[in-house]
This record gives structure tokens, C-alpha cells and sequence, in this order.
């Protein structure tokens, strides 16, 4: 799960989607972008609140689909504004799971094999991309 690769080729669609269905140039979508990862760092923050209420796997699980939705949603929006809403509710959801995901990994493995672990998980990650 890297979720960064995974944002930057939103970041892509969103940029094409935009233009192609509201005429909307890049310097009209940047504010967004920013308030997409002002936003998904409020996200972050709250995740482990959230991990804290419902668990760890309900978090990931409920948050993925919550931002799937958003990914459906999306097509039906009419304006730009509510498109713009959309994407950055999606991008919070999506990707606040990270930290959680990584924690539930992590507690997983044995505390001496940790580090190795997270090497190779990194190692994937990087693999991916």
C-alpha cells in the first residue's frame, strides 16, 4: 500500500477530470490540491482518535469504503465546487488509513523483527512504483 504513488496518480486524474469536464485550468485546482493535504493532515492526526474508538481494522476498513464512495460520487457532481468537496473528502479518507495500517502491521511482528519488516515493506512499496 503506497499511498503516495496512489495520491500523485489522482492528482493526475483529477487534474484531467477537471479540465476536460469544467474547463478549469491548473491554477484554478491548486487551492484545492492544497486544501486536499491540509485536510489529509487534520485527517492523519484524528486517525488514531478514531483507531482508539472502533479498532484498528474497522478504521481501514471503514475509511476505504467511505472514500470509494467519494470515488463513485464524483462522476455525478455538477460543479466544480462540489467535485473540488469530493475530491478532497476522498483523499483524507483514502489516506488516513496509512498510519493505521502500519501500526496494525507492525503489531503483528515480533519486536526484534520490526526493522526488517518495515524494510521490506518499504522495499515493496518502492517495488510498486
Amino acid at each position: 500500500m503506497n499511498s503516495a504513488i496512489l495520491a500523485d496518480k489522482a492528482k493526475n486524474l483529477e487534474r484531467v477530470y477537471s479540465y476536460q469536464t469544467f474547463h478549469v485550468t491548473a491554477s484554478n485546482i491548486s487551492p484545492v490540491f492544497m486544501a486536499s493535504e491540509l485536510t489529509l493532515a487534520l485527517a492523519v492526526i484524528y486517525s488514531s482518535r478514531l483507531s482508539d474508538k472502533l479498532g484498528m481494522v474497522k478504521t481501514i476498513v471503514y475509511t476505504y469504503v467511505l472514500a470509494i464512495l467519494m470515488l463513485f460520487v464524483l462522476p455525478f457532481t455538477l460543479t466544480f465546487f462540489e467535485a473540488s468537496v469530493v475530491y478532497v473528502l476522498k483523499n483524507a479518507l483514502m489516506n488516513m488509513a496509512s498510519p493505521v495500517f502500519n501500526a496494525l502491521i507492525m503489531s503483528l511482528i515480533p519486536r526484534d523483527e520490526r526493522s526488517r519488516a518495515n524494510s521490506l515493506i518499504q522495499l515493496q512499496q518502492l517495488w510498486e512504483s
